[in-house]
């Protein structure tokens, strides 16, 4: 009977060490199977311009999330399949996922990294490997900033103002398009407390105005030319005398103007803050980025 019993623990005891012996790697197993979905590789960024994580700045500056309005900030790594898993903070508080095949994943970092230039060059992005996106719902930004002319000390910088803040203004000191691999070549970030003087270059706000008032006043001259003479006596060298001449006149008056009105594109701020944030007011609707920017310019130095 005690022989029993003891072969009965024996069996028991063997049987407990068996499952736990089965058991344990199993666990072990799944436990790396889902950490490793869940860690993101070593080195993996989407973009050289954005981070590990996503701010609202550059989510609406590229649109990262077409059909989705309220994104507030995004972090996302590779699972063990190279899949992108992105967790979406929304701004009400909640939670969302989006997901991204391995070539999705790759068509969204050259979307990031060619924003600037596929409204020019479309094709050098697979829209079908990113469903829901497209150039429709793109922010395209418009490229009409003000050239000024920055006077800080013995130095004038001379470029389109890119972007005006509380205490700096950022110029774009090229005359080509700005490109994001650029951005630190031609790219002047100015603090107030250098500035001097800024100077706005005219528009062609005077120019039409001259063009436009030339022409008239020739078309005028002409019609006058014609009650004046007869038909004889009005020959086509005469009618282009008066058209050329009325021209002359209007590009004249085109000056004049664009002389008269230039007080109004000089600005005084001898280094002050109070004279810049003034000039600032003036300025922002004439600078190409506002609220929304390239992500490089919020890390460019003095």
């Amino acid at each position: 009977m005690h022989s029993k019993i003891i072969k009965s623990e024996i069996l028991k005891f063997n049987f407990n060490f068996l499952l736990k012996a089965c058991l344990i790697p199993f666990f072990i197993l799944t436990y790396s199977l889902v950490f490793a979905q869940n860690e993101n590789p070593e080195g993996f960024i989407l973009s050289p311009r954005v981070g590990l994580e996503l701010d609202s700045n550059e989510i609406e500056y590229f649109n990262i999330f077409p059909d989705i309005d309220d994104a507030k900030s995004a972090v996302y790594r590779l699972d063990n399949f190279q899949n992108l898993r992105m967790l979406i903070s929304l701004t009400n508080g909640k939670d969302t996922t989006v997901s991204f095949s391995k070539l999705g994943a790759e068509e969204l970092g050259r979307y990031i990294d060619r924003h600037e230039i596929i409204a020019d060059s479309q094709s050098v992005i697979n829209w079908e490997l990113l469903p829901g996106y497209g150039t429709s719902k793109m922010n395209f930004f418009e490229d009409h900033g003000s050239i000024l002319y920055v006077h800080c000390d013995s130095v004038v910088y001379s470029g389109k103002l890119l972007m005006i803040e509380d205490n700096y203004l950022i110029l774009w000191l090229s005359t080509q398009p700005f490109r994001p691999d650029s951005w630190y070549e031609f790219s002047k970030k100015i603090p107030f407390e250098k500035i001097t003087k800024i100077e706005r270059k005219q528009d062609l706000t005077g120019k039409i105005f001259g063009i436009t008032l030339g022409a008239g006043i020739g078309a005028a001259l002409l019609n006058i030319g014609f009650a004046a003479f007869n038909s004889d006596n009005l020959s086509f060298e005469n009618s282009l005398y008066l058209v050329v001449g009325g021209g002359a006149l209007g590009a004249g008056l085109g000056w004049l103007y664009d002389n008269l009105t230039i007080s109004r594109r000089k600005y005084t701020v001898n280094k002050d803050q109070g004279n810049y944030l003034n000039t600032k007011r003036k300025l922002e609707k004439r600078a190409i980025f506002s609220k929304i920017f390239p992500p490089e310019l919020k890390n460019l130095k003095y």
